[in-house]
């Protein structure tokens, strides 16, 4: 689950340049391991803590341009982009809280 997050938002910070900051998510993505993880699962909360610090930081290293870059000229793409990732993310998390339930 943390893996498929952070490599979605890898793919589309990538492909949507640093200017759409698309790569703000990552920041949210770091505390994902603290809600997900008990405090007893320290290798799992640092490999979920690791992801997005490398793969924001890969990205930084590599100027975004890993993938080919796509322009999207109307804000209302980028909303709707956002508020798809956004729900991903979210429903992934609510998922993962009703299997431990």
């Amino acid at each position: 689950m943390i893996l498929c997050s952070n490599l979605t938002i890898f793919y589309y910070s990538n492909s949507l340049s640093k200017e759409s900051g698309i790569q703000l998510v990552y920041f949210a993505l770091v505390l994902f391991p603290f809600i997900i993880f008990h405090s007893t699962e320290r290798l799992s909360k640092a490999i979920g803590i690791a992801i997005p610090i490398i793969c924001m930081t890969y990205s930084e290293l590599t100027h975004y341009t890993l993938f080919p870059q796509v322009i999207i000229i109307n804000q209302i793409y980028y909303d709707i982009l956002y508020l798809t990732i956004i729900f991903i993310n979210f429903s992934q998390l609510s998922h993962s809280f009703q299997k431990q339930g």
